[in-house]
């Protein structure tokens, strides 16, 4: 029952984030003209299905292209050394134990070739190469080199393709260059055999590094495809391990526009949506002084779809007779209270006292609103008070709905060093509607009279059981912990949330690469 709680709250708290500094969205963001595939469009809001769209933004493609860089640095100089060879006439070249001494970063461009397709060049940057020559016609002269590379030009294009629903990222096209070489001998050899040596690394590095750029390029892919997942409310953990199971999602469409990677899913449903999901533009501008490098939108059909999951799947339950102001309410002994309780509100002459259970299961899935006072949850429960009874039974007297209006005060969330998200939050209680009251005995009038205001001289407490057990606990998104966030802050517009963060992404998530 705890997990169940805690999972039905965790996407709900995604809204309820303390709203940050505004922030930026492109104008493309809802723009599908340059969708790679698509369902047919259907304007009928009855057959949408619930959204989720992803947005690697400028910043955040830029930061994972610099991190690439500085993986691949850190490779190339930790790489086991290479030999090549060549000749000169009838003289045997042999360059040995080739070492990456040196590398400056060059500089990276991004560009949008269409919309499947990101062009990534690079210009200027240095290296220094290390190693030892041998060099045999009748006798053997052995030495050192070593080689400058100056303004290294690589060029790839990165294709994005549908793969089963999910993106799959390839090279359409590679090119590498090296502008300027220089090569110096000791002890120094004629010129021409310094010429040959310098086009032998040259030939051979060129030829290389477009297979190694390949191969970098779709390990990352493969990686990258697995570094998040929404994990299914049925599923019997939210951890990483081989009971939970991950929502399943189509990739609907996909789009590269000013240089960021827009990716929008549906998740398949038979439920009827509850509201109208919105695909026009924002209603507001949104400004920054730092951009995020990540949006994340979802709709208020796909919470609301996995909220029922959720409530489909499991009861949700909360044992209120555990709070001890509870307790004394339900008491049949009434003696010096600061509260009524039932034996001065009802007549349970079968009902054995301190037995009583009070106890909320929720009815239906909570519905959020945004207003100038902040973020409001409206939370249907049914709610019931039973006893033991002197027949050797646990009987209830009474059952009733129970409408929650919280409101949330404040909300933070945080990454643990295993790449889990856990949230806290403080809510308080605006208002508690007490309706469709039965009963299965006579004489529990007065108290279906004064449950609301016995309830609401409880929010406090109420409110403190709420927040432990629905709104504190772990989100139900596994992230790869080599993925670190920052910077998270929400806004809601229309009928979607957005989510707006930074991240830092450790070596160890990046492929490694090699110059084989």
């Amino acid at each position: 029952m705890q997990r169940a709680t805690a999972q039905l709250c965790g996407l709900i708290l995604l809204l309820l984030m303390d709203i940050g500094d505004s922030m930026h969205l492109p104008a493309s963001f809802f723009d599908n003209s340059g969708k790679e595939m698509t369902d047919d469009d259907d304007n009928d809001n009855s057959k949408r299905r619930p959204e989720l769209s992803f947005t690697l933004q400028p910043k955040g493609l830029e930061h994972i292209m610099k991190k690439s860089l500085e993986s691949i640095r850190h490779d190339l100089i930790q790489q086991t050394p290479l030999s090549l060879s060549t000749n000169y006439l009838d003289l045997e070249i042999s360059l040995n134990d080739l070492r990456f001494a040196e590398f400056v970063l060059p500089e990276l461009h991004i560009h949008t070739v269409s919309a499947s397709r990101l062009s990534f060049k690079t210009s200027g940057g240095f290296v220094r190469l290390q190693g030892a020559y041998s060099a045999v016609y009748k006798t053997r002269r052995l030495g050192q080199f070593e080689a400058i590379f100056e303004d290294i030009n690589a060029e790839t294009t990165v294709h994005l393709l549908k793969e089963q629903q999910t993106l799959k990222i390839t090279t359409a096209k590679c090119k590498f260059a090296i502008d300027q070489i220089y090569v110096n001998l000791t002890p120094k050899l004629p010129q021409q055999i310094n010429d040959a040596i310098k086009n032998a690394i040259i030939a051979a590095y060129e030829k290389r590094a477009c297979g190694s750029i390949e191969n970098y390029v779709n390990s990352l892919g493969k990686k990258l495809k697995s570094v998040a997942e929404i994990v299914d409310f049925s599923s019997k953990d939210v951890n990483r391990n081989e009971n939970s199971k991950s929502v399943q999602h189509d990739l609907i469409h996909y789009t590269v526009n000013e240089e960021s990677v827009h990716l929008h899913w549906e998740h398949k449903t038979n439920r009827v949506p509850l509201g109208m999901t919105s695909k026009k533009p924002l209603k507001r501008e949104y400004t920054l002084v730092e951009p995020s490098m990540i949006t994340l939108s979802i709709s208020d059909d796909y919470l609301n779809d996995r909220l029922n999951s959720l409530i489909n799947s499991e009861e949700v339950k909360i044992s209120l007779h555990k709070i001890d102001k509870v307790a004394e309410l339900l008491s049949l002994n009434c003696k010096e209270q600061s509260i009524p309780c039932v034996g001065q509100l009802a007549k349970l002459p079968t009902a054995i006292d301190g037995t009583g259970h009070f106890t909320w299961r929720v009815s239906a899935p909570p519905t959020l609103h945004q207003d100038a006072m902040g973020v409001h949850v409206v939370l249907p429960m049914r709610s019931s008070i039973s006893y033991y009874t002197t027949a050797h039974k646990r009987i209830r007297f009474v059952s009733f709905d129970t409408l929650l209006k919280l409101r949330i005060k404040k909300l933070s969330i945080d990454q643990k060093a295993d790449g889990r998200l856990y949230y806290q939050s403080k809510l308080g209680i605006e208002s508690i509607e007490i309706t469709n009251a039965k009963s299965s005995v006579n004489g529990v009038q007065n108290l279906i009279d004064n449950m609301n205001k016995v309830m609401m001289n409880l929010r406090e407490e109420i409110g403190d059981v709420l927040t432990s057990q629905l709104f504190t606990g772990q989100l139900p998104i596994n992230i790869d912990p080599s993925i670190k966030f920052t910077d998270i802050a929400t806004d809601v517009d229309e009928n979607r949330l957005f989510i707006f963060a930074n991240f830092d992404i450790e070596r160890n998530l990046l492929s490694q690469f090699l110059i084989n």
